[in-house]
């Protein structure tokens, strides 16, 4: 998947990741991680518990957008995670962040495919488009039930979009100027 991206890897030393690390992790672990920063230039992160249903993106840099009433993220992302699969990379894309509906919208590409992912507080969904693989058929083809995620009381079900989708929002961008 995104692991394969060719491209500048992230410095996590710049960015505010150890600190969100921090809040999710005891400070052994976050002294122990900041020393492999040090070391190894960027941790040999491993998709673990912490990471499997998280999208990392430890490098983002957010504007205010009026006319989509927004914060939106325009050009390079750092993504560190994609659920299991460890990235670490500079990506091409956007990220739209909208407070009042409960949204927010990630759009990532590269020269062999594209990844719209929306997750809707409110609706519990996390909408996925991709343009590569079978991802959408396998998640249109798998029972609901097997497509929730559960964690205490909180749950999502994952939801396979159609391209449509992907074309609304990047016309909602566009409209905003921002493409």
């Amino acid at each position: 998947m995104y692991a394969a991206v060719e491209g500048e890897s992230i410095d996590l030393t710049q960015t505010p990741f150890l600190h969100y690390f921090r809040s999710e992790n005891n400070e052994e672990k976050t002294e122990e991680m900041r020393k492999s920063i040090e070391l190894a230039g960027y941790p040999q992160m491993e998709s673990s518990d912490f990471y499997c249903n998280t999208i990392v993106i430890p490098d983002l840099k957010m504007v205010w957008n009026p006319k989509l009433n927004a914060f939106v993220s325009v050009g390079k992302i750092g993504l560190g995670h994609l659920g299991k699969h460890v990235v670490n990379r500079y990506v091409d894309g956007y990220v739209v962040f909208d407070r009042r509906l409960g949204n927010i919208s990630y759009y990532f590409q590269n020269d062999m495919f594209m990844t719209y992912i929306n997750y809707n507080i409110g609706d519990r969904q996390l909408q996925i488009h991709a343009t590569y693989g079978d991802i959408n058929q396998t998640l249109y083809d798998i029972k609901e039930k097997n497509r929730t995620v559960k964690k205490g009381d909180d749950s999502f079900v994952y939801v396979a979009v159609p391209y449509e989708a992907m074309l609304d929002f990047l016309n909602k961008l566009r409209y905003a100027g921002i493409e």
